[in-house]
């Protein structure tokens, strides 16, 4: 399973620290460094863990497995999106209509 490069995209895009997520999640800071370097994989109770303190589903790390390079930038435009409802209003519009926009335009 490759899933480091999706968790760090993630975890940064949530604004964490590895000791934060590690901390939350009851597992050490140096096992999640090197999940995120593709050096060790979770236990599936780990992962499990991970998701719920991200607030993603388990099956957001088993999408494309096969990563390329413009499944990885899909992947971490997906993690930015997730903060999207945090943001105000406003942004959330601005965002709207930039995605209208260029949707549009690629037609």
């Amino acid at each position: 399973m490759y899933i480091g490069n999706k968790l760090k995209a993630l975890r940064t895009a949530k604004g964490m620290t590895q000791k934060t997520l590690s901390e939350q999640c009851n597992i050490s800071c140096s096992f999640l460094n090197d999940i995120e370097k593709e050096r060790s994989n979770p236990s599936f109770e780990n992962l499990l863990k991970i998701c719920e303190v991200l607030g993603v589903d388990i099956t957001y790390f088993f999408n494309s497995l096969n990563d390329t390079d413009e499944n990885t930038i899909y992947s971490e435009i997906q993690s930015y999106l997730i903060q999207v409802k945090n943001w105000h209003e406003s942004d959330q519009l601005e965002l709207l209509h930039y995605l209208k926009a260029k949707t549009i335009s690629k037609q």
